[in-house]
């Protein structure tokens, strides 16, 4: 078995940052759009975009766009259990 432990190192990364944990803690119960996010942690648009773009890069996050607006969303089934794992869910 190969195991890339560079890509589990970058994941766990992402992991130790509160602002992004809060983001992922929400993303497991709904999708949202960044001002959704921002809104409901109490930080700007522009922060939570750095950090959701961190979380894309771990491929910890996917996005789409719906018109002017995009929506994140949870990239799968390992990552809710991950994020359920690190938030005693």
């Amino acid at each position: 078995m190969n195991i890339d432990f560079d890509d589990i190192s970058t994941k766990f990364k992402c992991l130790s940052d509160p602002t992004r944990l809060r983001i992922l803690h929400m993303l497991m119960e709904n999708e949202y759009c960044v001002g959704d996010i921002a809104r409901t942690i109490g930080t700007t648009q522009a922060n939570i975009s750095k950090h959701l773009s961190l979380l894309r890069q771990a491929g910890m996050v996917n996005h789409r766009k719906d018109g002017m607006q995009v929506i994140y969303s949870l990239s799968g089934d390992r990552v809710q259990q991950l994020c359920k794992i690190m938030c005693n869910d």
